[in-house]
């Protein structure tokens, strides 16, 4: 029997937290329970996208670049850093949906020195026998670009 209430007059059976993301083929997790700052890159296994457990965050995407940008982002010593400031080692997951909320990607896209972007893509590269480079860069960031919707111009 588990000892959560969320379990209490439930199936004995349940998966939590699954949406379109979790089929894409490439993923950025990280998990809740460890106490470490670092997101890792999850590809798929026999042409199948991996599926993680409910203790594991994730980002999923349907393009490797995408992915790997997401990946260098989130592990740079800035978000690191945010992380710190705001999580407590002590709790039992160390990181939550909503701490993992707050991690704004498009702003820290546009702060990532350009230098240290290529030097850690060249990284991955090496570790993974990837041939990537930042040529989609300028989409991923299009994708992330916030909407204006104007509709606070009714305040105006």
């Amino acid at each position: 029997s588990r000892k959560s209430s969320i379990y209490n007059n439930k199936p004995p059976f349940s998966i939590f937290g699954v949406g379109d993301y979790s089929f894409k083929p490439y993923k950025v997790a990280i998990s809740g329970l460890y106490k470490t700052f670092h997101f890792t890159l999850v590809l798929p296994q026999n042409e199948k996208p991996v599926m993680l457990d409910d203790t594991c965050y994730m980002l999923g995407f349907d393009k490797l670049e995408f992915a790997v940008y997401s990946l260098i982002l989130l592990n740079s010593e800035t978000t690191m850093q945010f992380l710190q400031s705001i999580t407590f080692p002590d709790a039992k997951r160390t990181f939550t949906k909503d701490v993992l909320m707050r991690i704004d990607l498009w702003e820290l896209a546009q702060t990532i020195d350009k230098s240290e972007l290529q030097k850690e893509l060249n990284y991955i590269n090496e570790t993974y026998h990837f041939n990537l480079s930042l040529n989609s860069w300028d989409e991923f960031i299009n994708e992330m670009t916030p909407i204006q919707s104007g509709q606070m111009e009714l305040f105006v």
